[in-house]
């Protein structure tokens, strides 16, 4: 018998799993918004694009290895994203290459960090707690 759940998990929230949950970051220079779906088994198409990253990793300089798993996550984990930061008085437009080269960027490499970690906490997915999440992210 395969073990899949235990007492006191809920599992997780498929309208969270597949909408996916509202993240805010702040930072000095200005505020991240991003909707996030699971980094977990529960993704395949993470699953499968990090097994593959894995395999290809070797012989990378850590600056492209770092931009490969920030290009991963925006594949397969972000659902939409926005910022308040400006470059010369003007908005960044919520495009791939602009979240990589903003994350890339020393001022926000925190808050890929915190996106990570937040993006693989299962509390944040649960199915009785992601309620909030999941209501921000359907009135988005």
């Amino acid at each position: 018998m395969a073990l899949t759940t235990v007492d006191g998990f809920a599992g997780i929230d498929a309208e969270a799993q597949k909408k996916g949950i509202e993240l805010e970051y702040k930072t000095s220079l200005g505020d991240f918004h991003i909707r996030a779906k699971f980094a977990s088994n529960e993704n395949s198409e993470f699953q499968q694009a990090l097994t593959k990253h894995l395999s290809d990793a070797d012989g990378k300089d850590l600056a492209q290895e770092y931009e490969d798993i920030v290009a991963l996550w925006y594949d397969t984990i972000v659902v939409e994203w926005s910022t308040t930061v400006t470059v010369s008085g003007s908005t960044i437009k919520s495009t791939r290459q602009n979240f990589i080269d903003m994350m890339k960027l020393h001022p926000f490499r925190p808050v890929f960090t915190s996106f990570r970690e937040d993006s693989s906490d299962w509390h944040k997915f649960e199915a009785d707690k992601a309620a909030e999440y999941v209501e921000e992210a359907v009135k988005n």
